[in-house]
């Protein structure tokens, strides 16, 4: 298959980060995959994806594809007015826009969008669900990955004794409400009034806004910004806790993710899309987005047991073991497969498709010649 993704910006974001992950796994499953963006090719991502710089309302690199993948409401619009294009095109969504009060602004315009009779592709179920209420529509949901290739666990696990130094992990833009940073850095102090010195805040951000933190805060004792995915999987496998408060608003959330992954214990907050990472949910401590109080207890606990910290680490690396960009990827192409059988053959046979074995469905698709969907 022919596939382009349409990509706003190029910066050091998750949402930028998945999109390229996606288009790499594609491509080593065989597809032609192209990722279009106004911004030139990012200099952090360490991966090899098929790349054109231009604008995202020339319309001649998403009129060859057999698929448009657009993940962002300020370009999907204009995607969508060209009849050859919006035949082919998908809403890729990674979280919910309208759902953050600073967005309240453009609220009308990201409500249109979700509101084109366009298929949508999720990176969760849940995330599927809460959609599909407020806008009806046919959503898949294809999962989410991590960079195994930078988070892992290290062969001997980082455990601490009662007295030793701790670090706490705070990954998020702090002016962005959905990451809830503030909440974070009242409990970290909280916290630390209690441990001392022992505690050491080691803040991650895309955006350097230190002396408004620290206005919260404190001095702040490691701030990172715009830091590579390389980099932070070491940082996190130097050990320490996570601490994510985000708020109901987040999509998925990677950096627990990446952090579990690393075998570090998590404190994250209660949100339909963190219990949502695996079941049973005993994979972290959680707590309220907001309560403070609740989620300094919680880093106290863990510092005073190692012994369950080490059992939320172990935990934590087998919940992230299940996401892979492989298996994104696989997910992607049978959707698009089925989507394309969807339009193309009659109610009935789409139905059987669905009921038949996933090894009966591959070479199902494979006798139709469903390998290279004609869609334009």
């Amino acid at each position: 298959m022919k596939i382009v993704y349409a990509l706003e910006s190029t910066g050091l974001y998750g949402g930028t980060k998945v999109i390229l992950r996606q288009a790499e796994a594609l491509t080593h499953r065989g597809h032609e995959v192209t990722v279009v963006s106004p911004e030139p090719f990012p200099a952090w991502f360490e991966g090899t994806v098929d790349f054109s710089q231009a604008s995202l309302r020339d319309a001649g690199p998403f009129r060859q594809a057999h698929w448009v993948i657009g993940s962002y409401f300020r370009h999907i619009p204009s995607l969508f007015s060209d009849r050859m294009i919006a035949r082919k095109l998908w809403h890729l969504s990674q979280g919910y826009e309208g759902g953050w009060p600073e967005a309240a602004p453009d609220l009308p315009e990201i409500e249109k969008v979700y509101r084109f009779p366009i298929p949508k592709m999720t990176v969760s179920p849940q995330l599927s669900k809460s959609l599909g209420k407020q806008f009806p529509g046919r959503y898949y949901s294809v999962g989410q990955g991590i960079e195994t290739q930078y988070f892992y666990p290290r062969e001997k696990m980082v455990t601490w004794a009662v007295e030793d130094k701790l670090r706490v992990f705070l990954v998020g833009t702090f002016p962005a409400s959905v990451k809830n940073i503030a909440t974070g850095l009242t409990a970290v102090w909280k916290a630390r009034n209690r441990l001392g010195s022992r505690l050491q805040l080691v803040r991650i951000t895309t955006q350097n806004t230190r002396d408004a933190e620290e206005r919260l805060y404190g001095p702040i004792d490691n701030y990172y910004v715009h830091l590579a995915p390389r980099k932070m999987g070491e940082l996190f496998r130097s050990g320490g806790i996570l601490l994510s408060p985000y708020r109901k608003g987040e999509g998925f959330g990677l950096p627990p993710m990446e952090a579990m992954a690393c075998g570090i214990p998590t404190v994250i907050t209660g949100i339909p899309s963190f219990l949502n990472f695996a079941e049973p949910a005993d994979y972290s401590i959680f707590v309220s987005p907001e309560d403070p109080d609740q989620m300094a207890d919680a880093i106290c606990f863990l510092a005073g047991h190692p012994d369950e910290a080490k059992r939320l680490a172990h935990r934590g690396i087998e919940v992230a073991s299940r996401y892979s960009f492989k298996k994104v990827a696989g997910n992607i192409e049978r959707t698009l497969r089925m989507e394309y059988i969807r339009r193309l053959c009659p109610k009935w046979l789409h139905a059987l498709y669905r009921n038949l074995g996933m090894k009966r469905k591959i070479i199902y698709a494979k006798c139709l010649k469903f390998e290279v969907p004609k869609v334009s």
